[in-house]
This record gives structure tokens, sequence and C-alpha cells, in this order.
């Protein structure tokens, strides 16, 4: 949606109130969580590891969940929304990292932290650590806190 700038900031205003309204507070004094520096969380993923997650999905899942837990912070750089599923790449300062946000996996305040995402904000997400079909490495949160809405469109960046 392409919005003049005075209207592109109202809407983003609109949807802290969303937030407040939900319940959520879009400018936390703390944040709930471990966290992970988001290269940290991607040096996780190893080719051992991935051995052993695959030796676990073929077992029927009986033993101990190999899939490590974290928590990363960051800004949202990219933002795909696809009904109950939402993907967002975060960055921070260390790299980028996807998220898979699935409706069935969160609260219902979560989800409507998730609903009210844009670019540029600020949030958390814990989770474990997967890889998808094409490669990228994932983190298929259970958990997301927005850190700070931001209410000024981002920069272009080339």
């Amino acid at each position: 949606m392409k919005l003049p700038n005075n209207e592109y900031r109202q809407h983003r205003i609109d949807k802290a109130a969303v937030l407040r309204d939900a319940g959520v507070n879009p400018y936390p004094i703390r944040m709930r969580g471990e966290r992970t520096c988001v290269d940290d969380a991607r040096q996780m993923w190893t080719n051992e590891l991935s051995a052993k997650i695959a030796a676990w999905e073929q077992t029927n899942k009986s033993d101990a969940d190999p899939r490590p837990i974290v928590g990363v912070a960051g800004r949202i750089r990219q933002r795909r929304p696809g009904g109950k599923l939402h993907w967002l790449d975060i960055v921070d300062a260390s790299g980028k990292i996807q998220l898979a946000l699935s409706r069935k996996m969160l609260s219902d305040t979560d989800w409507a932290v998730v609903e009210n995402l844009d670019l540029g904000d600020f949030v958390y997400a814990r989770g474990w650590l997967s890889v998808t079909r094409r490669g990228e490495i994932t983190i298929w949160a259970d958990t997301v806190q927005m850190l700070a809405k931001a209410i000024r469109q981002p920069p272009q960046i080339a």
C-alpha cells in the first residue's frame, strides 16, 4: 500500500493503538526471554545437527527433540504475510535471519502483534531452529514480542 508520508505515519499510529487495545505495549520497557544474536543462531545450524534432526524425524520423533530453541531480536527488513503463516526477515548488527510465524503456534496476543507488524518495527521472537526446503535457516516462533513500533517510514535502501 503506497500512502503519502502523513497518511503512512497515521496508519502506523493507528496500528499502535490497535496493539494497545489488544493489551500489548508497543514500547515495552523490558524484553522477556533470552536473546541470541542472529549470527550465533545461524551458526548453530550445522551439517551434524541437520543429520541428527533427520534421524530424529525418521524415528517417529520418539526421542527428545534435538532442534535448538533460540530467541532473537531485530528490525523487520522484509514481511511476507500469507493468511495463517507469515514470513519475516529480521536483521540485527550481526546479520539476517528468517522467522516463520504460524497461527497454530502463537497465542492470540502474539498473533495480534503479528497482524500489526510493519517494516522497521523491532521484534523479539523465540522458537526452534530449522531449515526450509529452499535451504533458508528459519526460526519457527512460538513467542513474539513487540519491542518498538516504528512510526516513521523506513528509509529506502538500494
